[in-house]
C-alpha cells in the first residue's frame, strides 16, 4: 500500500470503532486488496526495523546510511527504550528506534512532516538521546550519538541539489568540525524517487528502491535475501487490528495524514517548484499568444480562400448564364455577329457555340 491507501485503511478502521464495529473486518477486505502495508508508517516501521527479530535488517539499512563498510560495520545491535523524558514539565519525546551500538548510540526516525519547527524537533531529540548517556558524578564523556531522520519531505534549504542523503556536523566559522560526536543524517527518499537515480547503485540506493517496490505493490522477488526478508515481514498478513489500534495510534487517521501531505506538497512547491512554475507560466502566455496569432493568420487565409472560391464560383454561374443566353439566341435564329455585338463577346466563341449545338 502507498501512504494514501494505507491513510485511507486506518481512517476506515477508526470509523468503524466509533460505530461500535469490529475493526477486524475493515482489515480483512484489505487483506484481499493489498499485500503490503506501507513501510514508512510510525508503527510499520518500528514492527520491521525496532525488534531483534530482524535485526540484520535494521543493521544492513543503518550500515547503508552511515556508509560503514569493513571492520567498521555495525555488527551487533542492542535495541533500547524508545521514550525520553519522564520529569514533570519536560516534554515527552517518543523515538521511532533506538539502538546501541558498542556503546554509541543510534536513533531512527521516520518523519512525514517537515513545518517551520522541523530543525528545532531535531535538535531537541539529539538533546533528550544525549541526557540518558551520563549518570550523577561520572566524567562528560560522552560516546558518539547518530540520529537518522529518514523524511518524505524535502528540506527547502537543499532546494535542487540532487544529494538525498546529508551528513550535519558541528563545525565553525571555517568549516572545521569542532565536535564528531553529533551527527545528525537525512535521507530525502521523495527527492531520491524524484530525480534519476538509476545508476545509483550504493546500498542506500538499493534500499530505497526495495522500499518502494514494495509501497507499490509491484509484483517482484528479491535476490538479495535482506530486501527478501523485508518484504515478507511487510506483509499486510502480519498485523491484525489490534495492533493498529494500539501501535499504529488511530489518532492519526486519514484527514490529517492527508492534511500532512498536502502541506508538505505546498512546502515542496513553493520551495523547489517556483521557478519551474513561473517557467511554466511564460512558457503557457508565449504558447497562447502563438497561438492567437496562428489563428488570425490561419482566419485571414481561410477568408480570403473563402472569397477565392465565391468570386471563381459568381464567375462560373455568370458564363453559364451568358452561354445559355447565347444558345436561346441561336435557337431563335439570331446571326452570330448579332449575337456577339449584343452580349460583348469574341465572335469566335459564338461560334464554337454555333458549331457545339450543331446548328
Amino acid at each position: 500500500m502507498n501512504r494514501k491507501q494505507f491513510g485511507e485503511m486506518l481512517a476506515q478502521m477508526q470509523a468503524a470503532i466509533k460505530a461500535n464495529k469490529d475493526p477486524q473486518e475493515v482489515l480483512d477486505l484489505y487483506y484481499k486488496k493489498y499485500k503490503y502495508a506501507y513501510v514508512y508508517n510510525d508503527a510499520i516501521a518500528k514492527s520491521i526495523f525496532g525488534s531483534e527479530v530482524r535485526e540484520k535488517l535494521t543493521i544492513d539499512l543503518l550500515n547503508a546510511i552511515l556508509k560503514l563498510e569493513g571492520d567498521n560495520r555495525i555488527k551487533k545491535l542492542q535495541f533500547s527504550r524508545t521514550e525520553r523524558g519522564a520529569e514533570l514539565g519536560v516534554k515527552h519525546v517518543n523515538s521511532d528506534i533506538v539502538a546501541d551500538w558498542d556503546g554509541d548510540r543510534i536513533v531512527l526516525e521516520f518523519q512525514h512532516e517537515g513545518d517551520s519547527n522541523f530543525k528545532d524537533r531535531l535538535v531537541y531529540y539529539m538533546a533528550r538521546d544525549t541526557i540518558p548517556m551520563l549518570r550523577t558524578g561520572e566524567k562528560y564523556h560522552l560516546k558518539s550519538l547518530y540520529t537518522i531522520s529518514v523524511q518524505l519531505f524535502n528540506e527547502p534549504i537543499y532546494g535542487k541539489d540532487k544529494n538525498y542523503l546529508h551528513s550535519i556536523l558541528l563545525k565553525d566559522e571555517n568549516g572545521q568540525v569542532y565536535y564528531e560526536k553529533q551527527v545528525l543524517k537525512l535521507v530525502e527518499v521523495m527527492k531520491f524517487l524524484r530525480y534519476d537515480n538509476s545508476e545509483d547503485s550504493c546500498r542506500l540506493a538499493q534500499w530505497l528502491r526495495a522500499i518502494d517496490s514494495i509501497n507499490n505493490e509491484e509484483e517482484r522477488s528479491f535476490d538479495d535475501p535482506v530486501f527478501a526478508a523485508l518484504q515478507k515481514s511487510a506483509e499486510l498478513c502480519n498485523f491484525d487490528a489490534l495492533y493498529f489500534c494500539t501501535e499504529a495510534k488511530m489518532a492519526l487517521d486519514y484527514e490529517y495524514e492527508m492534511a500532512i501531505q498536502l502541506k508538505r506538497e505546498v512546502a515542496e512547491q513553493v520551495a523547489e517548484e517556483l521557478p519551474k512554475r513561473v517557467a511554466e507560466q511564460v512558457e503557457k502566455q508565449v504558447a497562447e499568444q502563438v497561438e492567437k496569432q496562428v489563428a488570425e493568420r490561419v482566419e485571414k487565409q481561410v477568408a480570403e480562400r473563402v472569397e477565392k472560391q465565391v468570386a471563381e464560383e459568381r464567375k462560373r454561374l455568370r458564363a453559364q448564364q451568358n452561354r445559355e443566353l447565347v444558345e436561346r439566341n441561336l435557337r431563335a435564329g439570331c446571326s452570330v455577329e448579332m449575337i456577339a455585338n449584343f452580349m460583348d463577346m469574341p465572335v469566335s466563341e459564338v461560334l464554337e457555340i454555333q458549331k457545339e449545338l450543331a446548328i
